[in-house]
């Protein structure tokens, strides 16, 4: 009977699994529950949760996870161990496993009828291999008091951590290069250790909502402390940063570009050097800027104003027409770049007679501000995208099938094709957009018995200046695919 028993549960079970009502699992009588939740192959990494007694449905144990490579990344619906959540206490994760998916352990999903909505989370161990904390992957995790971030650690996602209300201090390692909103609502940090980093990119509200005791320690003139000074946030100075940007340039460059009289000069060149001082105050204002970034603008900016070409004393400019904006030179202001846009498109010449000679108008800009928030909306989206299920395939003579799985606010993808798997320029014979999650790629350049290389980035769009659509990028998928053409 007992056997018998224990067939239709096994039976129901992988039932169910396979109906997609629920993960698919293993269960290990005496231990707990495993999933495979590797990102490119599932197999790659396994999740075991071993609980003390798991005919108790109260009992409580450590989640140990171990493989090599990044971990997959879960939406609300789909975290495989959802109804386990409060039973976890512990977290190990091994050596090799390189990421933290998105939502992995976001208690903010614990059922409140039947566990409460607590989590019981106290501690995590995490790898030197690790590389990147997805987005909220320790959301609400309230008894968690203390993080050990590994050293070689790049990326702390959108909300990792987010109230952790716990957490008392954090030390950030050297190695990181980009934190998004990470710490929001963890209101008993009092003290946060930020090393001097080459930060790629930083985020508005790092430190949301937390305590006004909370003091960051960090190195002066570089990012982060423009960041912190924009949020208002306590600060104390270590020592200054060798990673400081120099903006002094273009912040003569700006304001010596609002010193001339844009009506004197023709429409086309005023419109270039109007889109140089906006790009240039765009990137005055972003403390992500490179320095590479800063000089570029500065050159852009003294390009516009060296090839400004006057307009011909037939069509003399109408004085009345002169923008109000020429003598400010304060390239923060968010109305000079409004102004300048104006100027360069109210101008009305005449011709020597006393009828008025009719100008095309020129194209509708967009402010600055609104630029710039566009812009960031679709960077951040970007900087935490990762294409994960990609597969390729050969499945009929010179086609090359490619697909996978959709990523979030994505208005895109871009896929390559290479006969080198370090995709030199020389050998990439195909570069192609979609907006699907899928392309048969059929090209006059793939032969058949012959190996590629293929790669994949979504995209997300914003509109410039000038109205005209720009795309941001992802990074390309980690792992590149390679398929030999039927």
């Amino acid at each position: 009977m007992k056997k018998k028993l224990f067939s239709l549960i096994t039976t129901l079970a992988m039932t169910i699994s396979l109906s997609g009502a629920l993960p698919a699992m293993a269960w290990e009588y005496g231990e707990g529950y495993s999933w495979l939740v590797g990102a490119d192959n599932p197999s790659d990494i396994v999740a075991t949760l071993k609980l003390s007694d798991p005919k108790n449905g109260h009992s409580k144990g450590e989640m140990i996870i171990e493989g090599t490579g990044d971990m997959e990344d879960f939406s609300s619906g789909d975290i495989p161990w959802v109804w386990y959540l409060e039973q976890i206490t512990s977290v190990k994760i091994s050596e090799g496993i390189t990421s933290i998916g998105a939502r992995s352990f976001d208690s903010s999903f614990i059922n409140t009828d039947y566990y409460g909505g607590v989590s019981n989370l106290t501690s995590v161990t995490f790898p030197s291999t690790l590389k990147s904390i997805g987005m909220c992957a320790f959301a609400e995790c309230k008894l968690l008091t203390s993080i050990d971030l590994p050293d070689g650690l790049i990326e702390i996602g959108v909300g990792s951590f987010m109230d952790c209300t716990g957490l008392t201090n954090v030390v950030i390692p050297d190695s990181v290069t980009r934190i998004l909103d990470a710490f929001a609502n963890c209101t008993s940090l009092s003290s946060v250790t930020i090393p001097d980093i080459n930060a790629a990119y930083l985020s508005t509200n790092i430190f949301d909502n937390c305590s006004s005791d909370l003091t960051v320690y960090c190195y002066g003139g570089g990012k982060v402390e423009q960041v912190l000074k924009h949020d208002g946030i306590n600060y104390e100075i270590l020592g200054k940063s060798k990673y400081a940007i120099n903006k002094s340039e273009l912040e003569k460059a700006i304001a010596d570009g609002y010193e001339f009289d844009r009506s004197k000069y023709t429409i086309e060149t005023s419109e270039v050097l109007l889109s140089a001082i906006v790009e240039g105050e765009m990137v005055f204002k972003d403390w992500n800027s490179t320095q590479e970034k800063v000089d570029e603008a500065v050159q852009a900016i003294r390009d516009a104003i060296n090839n400004l070409v006057e307009k011909s004393s037939e069509t003399p400019s109408n004085p009345s027409q002169t923008d109000p904006s020429n003598t400010s030179s304060n390239p923060s202001s968010d109305n000079s770049s409004d102004n300048l846009a104006q100027s360069s498109t109210n101008t009305t010449p005449k011709s020597p007679s006393t009828a008025p000679t009719a100008v095309s108008p020129s194209k509708t800009t967009r402010s600055a501000a609104k630029v710039e928030k566009d812009k960031k909306n679709a960077e951040t989206v970007m900087n935490q995208a990762k294409l994960t299920k990609l597969s390729v395939k050969s499945k009929a003579k010179k086609k090359i099938t490619v697909s996978w799985k959709k990523v979030n606010k994505a208005k895109g993808y871009q896929v390559q094709v290479s006969t080198n798997k370090k995709f030199k320029k020389s050998k990439i014979i195909l570069t192609k957009n979609t907006k699907n999650k899928k392309l048969i790629i059929k090209n006059s350049k793939i032969k058949s018995k012959k190996t590629y290389y293929v790669r994949v980035r979504a995209y997300s769009t914003y509109k410039d200046i000038n109205n005209v659509t720009q795309k941001v990028y992802s990074k390309w998928n980690k792992k590149l695919r390679m398929v030999k053409v039927k």
